[in-house]
């Protein structure tokens, strides 16, 4: 859907889990100098990885929904920042969403 390869699918789960739950990996309550870091890192982490796949959609686009952020345009103007603002509240969307499902299965 995304058009991003398969084998990531690991990798941007455990991205997704370092953002929405990084208490659970760090072994740490949420606020402890320890998951704030490695929350930091995991965000590092996303943008590095979306910054490299997007650089590789522009050279080789193929269908997904990526391909439609880096296709967008505002004013005439296409650029790699309106990309970002898209994945950004994707991601934002989905983080949302996993949190409010997570909270809500711990009541």
């Amino acid at each position: 859907m995304l058009g991003l390869p398969l084998n990531d699918l690991p990798s941007l789960l455990a991205m997704k889990d370092g953002i929405i739950q990084p208490q659970e990996i760090a072994g740490k309550p949420l606020g402890h100098p320890d998951t704030d870091a490695y929350q930091a890192a995991t965000a590092a982490s996303i943008y590095e990885y979306f910054t490299q796949t997007m650089a590789e959609h522009k050279l080789d686009p193929c269908d997904g929904v990526l391909k439609w952020f880096l296709e967008t345009e505002i004013d005439g103007r296409q650029d790699i920042q309106i990309a970002w603002d898209h994945i950004t509240r994707a991601i934002n969307h989905i983080a949302h969403h996993q949190r409010t499902g997570h909270q809500r299965r711990q009541r």
